[in-house]
């Protein structure tokens, strides 16, 4: 009995040293062009800019629905379809960050092209809606009210007075140019100078685009409660996408940052990593990361709404508060962009079918893809204010 039990146990030991062994999980460090992985996402950058500037455009036809109703006083049988349709706004921004920095990645943009872009753009559509302003809108004011001044204060007080939100932050260019800075001063890599220690001053001015951030969001809680009137020379200039989002971009850069760190503490280059970064092994790797992060975010957004709202109580004295105030704050919070950072889970599942890597041949369609949308959004907001003002006149004769 006992030989029979050895030699069985024999016999099981010379299988399990002759089976094949399971091969090791590389890990990221370990991975090359020649022992990539075969997956490879289906959706490239330029369908996550389609889709962002589709939902920039569907935003302002709701814009110009919502002026409409309220000139025409059918606020509530528009509410429904002006809220579907602005509803992917907050979606729109991150999505087109995450095509701009893919650009980066799989070398067809880079950094300081982008800034140029971007910030061209910013300045320019801010000089656009200062000049639609001053010429058009207090035109039209002066027109029907006979007197430029008294125009000015009418619209002024219709854009930020007591019972508007504030402020109107349009200027989705701004949140691009200070994405972009912060995944610039996180991850580039400095030719000619900030060499050697230096470095870290050329990190360090990562400080600036978050200190306009910052700034750009107490001037908008300002705005909002009451406490500040901003002049509407300001509005260009404020920051337009959830300021928690901004956040999401700060892991993105430091993804990034830390993942040539580790290559290196393993043994790799900067080159080793500039290859590894065109893997289909990083962006898979990096798509899931992003998807964890909007996750997380996501829920941070809510904590940060909840915990502001119940030290707002706390600071003015009204802790039992009743539930009408606590709408008001709450509403207070998502003017200024808290909380909408929930929404951008439900662009999870395309973030998981992204790579990054992958490269079209014909980029004129990528330049045609913002000139189409700013277009569209020029006609909309063109037939709007036409139809706006058709209507103003009409409900003026019927009154007559």
């Amino acid at each position: 009995m006992e030989n029979n039990t050895s030699s069985a146990v024999s016999e099981q030991t010379a299988e399990t040293e002759n089976s094949p062994k399971r091969p090791r999980k590389k890990r990221f460090y370990e991975i090359t062009k020649e022992n990539d992985i075969r997956y490879k996402g289906f959706l490239s950058y330029r369908y996550l800019k389609i889709l962002g500037w589709v939902m920039i455009v569907l935003a302002c036809l709701g814009t110009s629905l919502k002026l409409y109703s309220i000139i025409s006083e059918q606020e509530e049988a528009y509410e429904s379809t002006v809220n579907i349709l602005s509803f992917g706004k907050d979606l729109a921004v991150p999505l087109l960050l995450i095509a701009a920095f893919a650009t980066v990645l799989n070398g067809r943009g880079n950094y300081k092209r982008l800034i140029l872009v971007n910030t061209s753009a910013a300045l320019g559509l801010a000089a656009l809606g200062l000049f639609i302003y001053h010429r058009y809108i207090l035109g039209i004011g002066e027109a029907f009210l006979g007197d430029r001044e008294l125009a000015k204060m009418t619209v002024d007080a219709l854009f930020s007075g007591e019972d508007s939100e504030g402020f109107i932050a349009y200027n989705i260019f701004i949140d691009f140019t200070l994405c972009t800075l912060v995944l610039f001063f996180i991850n580039y890599k400095p030719q000619r100078f900030f060499q050697g220690k230096k470095i870290y001053i050329f990190r360090s001015l990562v400080i600036l685009p978050l200190a306009y951030e910052v700034a750009s969001i107490c001037l908008k809680l300002l705005a909002s409660t009451g406490a500040l009137a901003l002049p509407i020379w300001v509005f260009p200039f404020l920051t337009a996408k959830p300021p928690v989002s901004f956040l999401l971009f700060l892991a993105i850069a430091r993804y990034f940052k830390n993942t040539e760190y580790k290559l290196k503490k393993n043994g790799k280059t900067h080159e080793d990593y500039k290859n590894y970064l065109k893997t289909n092994h990083n962006a898979l790797r990096f798509s899931k990361k992003l998807s964890l992060y909007i996750i997380l975010f996501s829920i941070l957004d809510i904590v940060i709404v909840m915990f502001i709202s119940v030290m707002y109580f706390i600071i003015v004295g009204n802790p039992g508060a009743d539930s009408e105030d606590i709408t008001k704050v709450v509403q207070m919070m998502t003017d200024c962009g808290f909380g909408k950072t929930v929404g951008m889970i439900l662009i999870v599942p395309v973030i998981l079918l992204f790579n990054y890597t992958k490269t079209h041949k014909n980029a004129i369609i990528d330049m045609m893809i913002p000139v189409g949308g700013v277009a569209a959004i020029a006609v909309i907001y063109i037939d709007g204010l036409i139809t706006a003002i058709c209507e103003y006149l009409k409900t003026m004769m019927a009154t007559m």
